[in-house]
């Protein structure tokens, strides 16, 4: 079982706006690691070479906004492995196939601002 969760961390980077961590865990942590990120669209390709990736959440430390994506059986192990980066502003949007998503993390993240987004 694996996933990833992109998390805007707060600060600046100096080459973009914010800076970024990812966390994950297993073949996609190995992956990002060995090969950094590749994000394919039709508005153009980008490979990020070098990108902080962890798979403890604890290393990222407070973060400004959580977008949240994992599988729909994966809400809840995945919800409680996010608690430490998770500050009382901090905005969680899970994109996530299920109705119910952002109801399934609110015992895990009561504190935060869960914003539903349903993909379809």
């Amino acid at each position: 079982m694996s996933f990833t969760t992109t998390v805007a961390t707060k600060g600046t980077a100096p080459t973009s706006l914010h800076a970024v961590a990812f966390f994950a865990r297993g073949i996609r942590l190995a992956a990002i690691e060995t090969d950094g990120l590749r994000v394919q669209s039709e508005r153009g390709n980008v490979h990020l070479q070098k990108v902080k990736a962890t798979d403890k959440a604890d290393e990222i430390g407070v973060v400004d906004a959580i977008v949240f994506c994992v599988k729909l059986w994966d809400v809840e192990s995945a919800g409680e492995q996010i608690r430490p980066p998770v500050g009382s502003e901090t905005c969680l949007i899970p994109m996530l196939k299920g109705i119910d998503a952002s109801e399934r993390l609110i015992p895990f993240l009561a504190q935060t601002v869960c914003w539903a987004a349903l993909l379809c």
